[in-house]
């Protein structure tokens, strides 16, 4: 169900939650930001997609995190 290639997750993951289909989305953004957690885009998308799923709170703790 969920590819383990980073590039290919990095690419389906917004699709994931564009589609609304928010925990798989968290799911992948999770695997790869621990997999690459200087990359700042991951990190902003991550906690857009958080924002989108309504965890706002979350979404902030996980940005200030950063």
């Amino acid at each position: 169900m969920v590819p383990i290639k980073p590039k290919l997750d990095a690419q389906l993951t917004p699709a994931s939650a564009g589609a609304g289909r928010y925990s798989e989305s968290l799911q992948r953004y999770r695997r790869l930001v621990k997999d690459d957690p200087k990359n700042a885009s991951l990190g902003n998308n991550f906690a857009f997609t958080l924002m989108e799923s309504g965890d706002a709170v979350a979404a902030e703790m996980d940005f200030d995190a950063r």
